[in-house]
């Protein structure tokens, strides 16, 4: 069954240009280790998360996804984006799992 890794941005005033490279260093870098290529969004009517940048990213099982999680946390240039991620926005995270039938 299909899981869901979903991510939220929000990003903090001022840091927009700063966040968007940042995101796109992080997809690269990602994707040049193995994981899935993302979707991206951004929230047009959320109420308070109105423009919240969410990335999604689906695996085929739940085993996919932990074996890129333990694949990306040995990566030494991701885990140096973090920080920078902490320094422009706040994140969120969250695993969906998929409901069928």
């Amino acid at each position: 069954m299909a899981v869901m890794n979903v991510f939220g941005f929000d990003v903090l005033p001022g840091k927009a240009l700063e966040f968007q490279d940042l995101l796109g260093r992080a997809v690269a870098v990602a994707m040049a280790n193995g994981s899935p290529p993302p979707r991206i969004w951004q929230v047009a009517l959320g109420g308070p998360n109105t423009g919240t940048t969410v990335v999604a990213v689906e695996y085929d099982d739940i085993a996919a996804y932990a074996a890129q999680s333990e694949r990306i946390a040995a990566v030494e240039e991701w885990t140096a984006l973090l920080p920078e991620f902490q320094a422009v926005c706040n994140v969120s995270s969250s695993l969906l799992n998929e409901v069928t039938g």
